[in-house]
């Protein structure tokens, strides 16, 4: 018997977004939405731990890269954290790098079990059972995955079309000015992947100390706004406690919904191309693609969104 998919009859602000993914009726977007989240979680805590990183190196590492102590270097760390609490007790309510990392790295195992355990729960066009193995992240550290994208791709060829047309290019000089873009693009990202391997060693001490970091404070969100347990306006880094989607901050949320609505919108164009499914089964995913992006963007534009999101602007804007 089918699950019946409704719309969360909670408030927006307590929404669970792994929770809402895992009862969609439909297995193939129930996983796969479920791996996006994963991912999604994983790329932010990467990105926070580089951006992390990035803030201190200019101070205690040489031109090679390399950290000279690991005195030096956690010395740096805290002077960043002390940074990022002044700017909270100056106005921000945005979320810092170490606020980041240490409200989502709680939550990854278990969004990555539920990923794992929905994906065996599919088959892949040739009967066999589908397995999610998602790399480790210290892996995704040292050995990072940059690709030229679908997207990239479509717009250079577009561009140099463009162009062509514009200046009356013939085709075999568009073909190969449209190779040697493609050149220069794989040639930048193994660039950028070999210095992002260089740097790894920091990045990991830095995603380290965040997670050690003493930082843990009991809070609540009340209609967008960030309150302590004393009814006092605060800074919130995250709830200690059992970890939940909806104790993250409303940015994060936020980030996580969106990226959640993307993933759905292309599960529906997917379909549309998809020859393995019936028509009755085309149907019914693209309905479920229509109700489940219909009822993430209605949290997300929801006024208690609104509200914190209108605050963190506001608080960027007082802090410079």
């Amino acid at each position: 018997m089918s699950k019946v998919h409704t719309a969360p009859t909670v408030s927006p602000s307590s929404f669970d977004l792994p929770l809402y993914i895992s009862e969609i009726p439909q297995l193939d977007l129930s996983a796969a939405l479920m791996r996006n989240l994963a991912g999604s979680c994983d790329f932010a805590i990467v990105g926070a731990a580089r951006k992390l990183f990035n803030s201190v190196r200019d101070e205690v590492f040489n031109s090679t890269m390399e950290y000279e102590s690991i005195a030096e270097l956690n010395s740096a760390f805290n002077e960043q954290s002390f940074a990022e609490e002044n700017f909270h007790a100056a106005g921000s309510d945005t979320m810092s790098y170490v606020d980041t990392i240490k409200s989502l790295y709680p939550l990854r195992e278990s969004w990555i079990e539920q990923a794992k355990e929905l994906t065996s729960l599919t088959v892949s066009w040739d009967g066999k059972i589908n397995k999610y193995e998602p790399k480790d992240i210290e892996e995704q550290i040292c050995d990072p995955e940059i690709k030229v994208t679908q997207k990239t791709i479509g717009r250079i060829k577009r561009q140099v079309e463009r162009k062509a047309v514009e200046f009356g290019i013939d085709e075999d000089d568009k073909q190969r000015t449209i190779s040697n873009r493609l050149e220069r693009e794989m040639e930048s990202n193994a660039d950028m992947k070999d210095k992002m391997r260089k740097t790894s060693k920091g990045v990991l001490y830095m995603l380290q100390a965040a997670i050690s970091a003493n930082t843990e404070e009991v809070t609540t969100e009340i209609n967008g706004s960030r309150k302590s347990t004393e009814g006092d306006c605060h800074r919130v880094v995250h709830a200690v406690g059992e970890p939940d989607f909806h104790l993250l901050p409303y940015a994060l949320r936020f980030k996580l919904i969106s990226d959640a609505i993307k993933h759905t919108e292309l599960q529906a164009q997917w379909a549309c191309k998809n020859g393995n499914l019936s028509d009755d089964e085309f149907d019914t995913l693209d309905m479920l693609c229509s109700k489940t992006v219909k009822t993430l963007r209605a949290v997300i534009n929801s006024p208690q969104f609104k509200t914190a999101l209108a605050q963190v602007e506001a608080s960027e804007h007082m802090t410079g």
